[in-house]
């Protein structure tokens, strides 16, 4: 009897910790601030650009960071996973919208893609030596790396606006 109550004590105890564990970080910075849209405001996806020179130029111009994102749209599921629980989440567009310059670098299996597109995303991926799939990278208004992450990024949208903040 006295065994079954110590297990169940402990029990208690170890859920109340996963419990804990499991609780979402207090949010900070800029990340806390954005909701969804409201009511009346329409969710507008996320714009992505795929020309990397022009994107370059907009956010030298708008001294706005870049998001890279380079992917496997159509084959890779932490790619899929990643586009549907962030870049698809109306907060993540309208974090977007307020201040990056996104750019997706897609290396898909069954979609086609012009030639020109296919050799600027060949050469990004040996410049920036990229050897998995999803690989982030955010660059300054003048292209310097200023984080990377390499895999699929848990956590949903704020802890990857988090991530984004440095």
């Amino acid at each position: 009897m006295k065994f079954i109550r110590v297990v169940s004590l402990f029990a208690v105890f170890a859920a109340s910790l996963l419990w804990a564990a499991c609780s979402p970080p207090p949010e900070v910075g800029a990340a806390a601030n954005f909701t969804g849209p409201e009511e009346n405001e329409s969710a507008q996806p996320a714009e992505w650009l795929h020309d990397y020179e022009q994107a370059l130029s907009w956010a030298a111009e708008q001294n706005r960071p870049v998001l890279l994102n380079f992917t496997g749209s159509d084959w890779c599921p932490p790619c899929m996973r990643l586009k549907s629980e962030v870049f698809d989440d109306a907060i993540f567009a309208r974090y977007a919208s307020a201040g990056l310059v996104l750019v997706e670098l897609d290396y898909p299996r069954s979609v086609e893609q012009s030639d020109e597109l296919i050799e600027q995303n060949q050469s990004l991926q040996q410049r920036y030596r990229i050897e998995g799939f999803p690989t982030l990278i955010v660059l300054d208004s003048e292209g310097k790396e200023l984080r990377r992450h390499v895999g699929y990024m848990p956590g949903g949208t704020r802890a990857f606006v988090r991530w984004l903040e440095g």
